[in-house]
């Protein structure tokens, strides 16, 4: 037998050096073999000095060269002629011409094997008549004959079969449009001529098709949806207020996540860069270095940035504010969380690595099979990563928590320490908090196994190449189904199979499509959906370089509220309803454990109420017929005590709703004659009415609940303040006192003291004596709510919305201004304790709880 090397001129040139080399070393005389190749690439390679001068690899440099003889005029007439040409396709000129002018361009041209070919292919599928090659203006050269059949040969290529009478056959199935395989073919050329090679390895397309700023981008956008998904299942989840030292909230830990996804995932593009497709192998030879390989592999691809991101975050608290107890175990406890989860992720990238085996007789493989194969081996690796990092994520985040304990207790000295199994008692106890085990447990496993199945997956070949055809077809520089578009035009002839590579059948075809005009046609849409995606990612991160600089919520905690029309609170601060337009419905919140209890269907309001100890709530409105209800309700019941209807003698100013300090009696006012109506809460009906000015604008019981305290303009145009003191049941004014046009008032909830601004300070008075009891200045703050003793009181600015807490009688500051709320800050209560202020904004939708110090 004797071997044929061919196609050393259809492999790079630094390939074809080495290949010449390799043979010169293999073969002798008593081994011959016989290498092709075109004159001027062998001429080039042996007379550039390789192999060497040596007397020793000298076989290729002495051996014998045969030159291919120009195929015979008669021998090229005799293959053209024996073919059932088109009609209108007449060979007759052409044929004459080639017998009596040898040297002409057309004759020159048609001299060898490959150009016979191509025009036999070229006008037995699209017809013409080819006296047009006798056109000496137009092919003035050989070259300029081949260039045209080169041109002709990818349309005819993608041109429909056309029956004896001429017409077109319909294909079984729509093949590619001649201008689309045109100018992906032309793109393909330009690829390979761009990195100087014959052979298209498909896994090598992702490394070279996109410029250095593509990856940062893809990191990006890969960030943000997880970023987006990550929180909105913290969310789901009800991880706001989660209990683990040092986790900030859902939105913060959220784009933590996706920051660090989107850092990890560029350094996994760059490091699959040159990998080669892959398989499935449970083989147990070898075990030992791909599990090592995938276990370091993983530490340094985890390892890195957190190892960055914790220095660095060392660094900023040294020169920040400094370390402090708080600060020193909330590091240690996310360093240690971090390595735990590091080693988590490492396993399971080694399992994958284990599962990774190099195809069989990859030179014989077809290039569809190869990249089948990684793909299955890419989505069985990455479900095996992420099973086996979710598996372990619980357990590695428990472990964590222990091993940051013990790392700040070694660093801030040992003071009777937990033992190991209280520690780990407490951490397995303290990650879930408030929530179910399993719903924690199941959301670290589902964010840490999908995340780790991403990254996993995303350095195969197969995912950056379907990344790669995804961005190049969007461009439309590619086709959307590229393998299938380079398998048909394998069967077309217009490119052939290498191995696991695809190739150009002819080196010329592919010189001659790099030198053909490229216009790129981006589709409008697809440039429209790039732009659109760019500027939300640029949008993002300025809106993460800006957050820093949003301002310090210094709240104890916040619970979401929804925008509520209308709010009150239970005097002793333990209940919130707010009332909601839209729906109509009045939903109750319990403020000690910030949790919904229910919601109400209470329709439409204009006023309502809740007692002091929280357990009934009174609703008002007035229909369009001037016919006033006010509905008590049982809270624990959810359901209607009482019901009073009245009609409104003319139109309504204001209305107030207050329940007396045990919740038996209601009082109501009403326009029609002034009227103020003492109402039983449990059946409705009146049991006193007062006679008081018609403007009222504040009420509140007596402890005895025997009196109430009334704040009323005195005359209606004058704008004169006063209060007076009832006896519920008698219906006589008990005290009455008129002290001036002040603008915002309050009283206690005992009825004892009121609150009356004006020119920028809050004077307060006892309603019995009439005697000024304290100042307080406030800048023009509204009033918001006393304590439960009546000794501290809670004022908001009304344009920077802060809460500020003084005390009555001196007018000290007994808590600096609280920064949170985003809107105005509508409605307030301390605790029964007065150590904790809770106030509620129904506009930016939040309930917020301070801590009141020295209370």
């Amino acid at each position: 037998m004797l071997p044929i090397i061919d196609g050393l001129d259809e492999i790079s040139e630094e390939a074809r050096r080495s290949a010449v080399k390799a043979i010169d070393h293999a073969v002798g005389q008593d081994r011959p073999v016989v290498v092709t190749c075109r004159s001027v690439e062998y001429e080039d390679v042996i007379k550039a000095g390789s192999p060497p001068a040596a007397a020793e690899l000298r076989t290729l440099r002495r051996a014998p060269v045969v030159e291919v003889a120009r195929v015979p005029v008669e021998a090229a007439i005799a293959y053209l002629s024996d073919v059932h040409w088109p009609r209108g396709t007449d060979w007759s000129s052409v044929y004459a011409h080639l017998r009596a002018a040898s040297d002409s361009p057309l004759a020159t041209a048609l001299t060898t094997p490959l150009m016979i070919s191509l025009a036999r292919v070229v006008y037995e599928r699209l017809g013409g008549d080819p006296a047009e090659l006798l056109d000496q203006s137009t092919y003035r050269s050989r070259h300029a004959v081949e260039d045209h059949l080169l041109e002709q040969l990818v349309r005819a290529a993608y041109a429909s079969d056309r029956l004896p009478s001429g017409a077109p056959v319909t294909p079984a199935r729509r093949a590619p449009d001649t201008a689309d395989a045109l100018r992906w073919l032309t793109f393909l050329a330009r690829h390979l001529h761009r990195w100087r090679e014959r052979d298209f390895a498909w896994w090598l397309l992702p490394g070279r098709a996109f410029s250095a700023w593509t990856v940062p981008v893809l990191g990006l956008a890969t960030a943000i949806p997880i970023m987006t998904v990550v929180t909105a299942w913290l969310l789901w989840a009800g991880f706001p207020d989660t209990n683990l030292p040092g986790v900030p909230g859902p939105v913060v830990t959220g784009a933590f996540v996706g920051a660090g996804t989107g850092i990890v995932v560029t350094i996994t593009w760059y490091a699959g860069a040159a990998r080669r497709p892959g398989r499935v192998a449970f083989t147990l030879r070898g075990s030992l270095s791909r599990l090592r390989r995938g276990l370091l592999y993983g530490l340094m691809v985890t390892g890195l940035p957190g190892a960055t991101s914790m220095v660095a975050a060392a660094v900023g608290i040294s020169v920040g504010d400094g370390w402090s107890y708080s600060s020193t175990l909330h590091y240690c406890a996310i360093v240690a969380v971090g390595m735990m989860l590091s080693l988590a992720v490492s396993f399971g990238l080694a399992v994958q690595s284990w599962l990774d085996g190099a195809p069989v007789h990859s030179a014989h493989a077809d290039p569809i099979d190869l990249l089948r194969e990684d793909r299955r081996a890419a989505l069985v690796g990455a479900v095996a990563a992420g099973a086996i990092t979710a598996l372990l994520a619980f357990p590695a985040v428990v472990a964590g928590l222990v091993v940051g304990y013990i790392m700040d207790a070694a660093l801030t000295g040992w003071s009777g320490e937990p033992n190991l199994s209280q520690l780990i008692s407490y951490a397995t106890d303290i990650v879930p908090g408030n929530r179910p085990a399993n719903l924690t447990a199941a959301t670290i496993a589902g964010i840490a196994g999908s995340t780790v199945a991403l990254l996993t997956c995303l350095p195969r070949p197969w995912p950056r190449f379907a990344f790669t055809t995804f961005v190049l077809a969007l461009r439309g520089q590619l086709p959307w189904g590229t393998m299938r578009f380079l398998a048909d035009a394998r069967t077309r002839e217009i490119l052939r199979q290498s191995g696991g590579n695809f190739q150009f059948r002819h080196a010329r075809l592919q010189e001659r499509l790099v030198e053909q005009p490229y216009r790129l046609r981006t589709p409008r849409r697809a440039r429209s959906a790039v732009i659109a995606v760019a500027g939300a990612a640029v949008l993002a991160l300025a809106g993460s370089l800006l957050m820093h600089r949003m301002p310090v919520d210094t709240s104890r905690a916040t619970m979401l509220i929804r925008h509520p029309g209308l709010v009150d609170i239970s005097a002793d601060g333990t209940l919130l309803a707010g009332w909601h337009g839209t729906t109509g419905r009045t939903e109750l919140w319990d403020l000690r454990h910030r949790k919904a209890l229910k919601t109400l269907p209470t329709g439409w309001l204009d006023e309502m109420a809740v007692s002091a100890d929280g357990r009934e709530l009174a609703t008002a409105r007035t229909d369009y017929r001037g016919i006033s209800t006010i509905t008590v309700w049982n809270i624990k019941r959810g359901q209607v005590v009482s019901i009073f209807h009245t009609k409104q003698g003319r139109e309504q100013v204001e209305e107030h709703l207050e329940f007396s300090p045990d919740g038996r009696t209601l009082a109501a006012t009403f326009n029609d004659e002034c009227q103020l109506k003492i109402l039983g809460a449990a059946t409705g009906k009146v049991l006193t009415t007062l006679r008081t000015h018609c403007v009222v604008k504040d009420m509140a019981f007596e402890a005895d609940g025997h009196s109430i305290t009334t704040v009323t303009d005195t005359a209606w145009n004058a704008g004169r303040t006063g209060w007076q003191v009832w006896d519920t049941t008698s219906g006589k004014q008990q005290k009455t006192a008129t002290v001036g046009d002040e603008s915002d008032m309050m009283i206690d909830s005992s009825g004892r003291v009121i609150a009356l601004s004006g020119a920028g300070s809050y004077t307060f008075w006892n309603i019995r004596s009439g005697q000024r009891i304290g100042f307080v200045e406030t800048a023009g703050n509204s009033p918001l709510a006393f304590s439960a003793d009546g000794r501290l009181f809670a004022t908001a600015d009304s344009f920077s919305n802060e809460v500020t807490v003084s005390d009555v009688r001196t007018g000290r500051t007994v808590k600096k201004p609280a920064k949170g709320h985003r809107a105005q800050v509508d409605s307030a209560a301390f605790s029964s304790d007065g150590r904790t202020l809770m106030t509620v904004s129904s506009e930016d939708g939040t309930a917020k709880f301070w801590t009141v110090p020295g209370a």
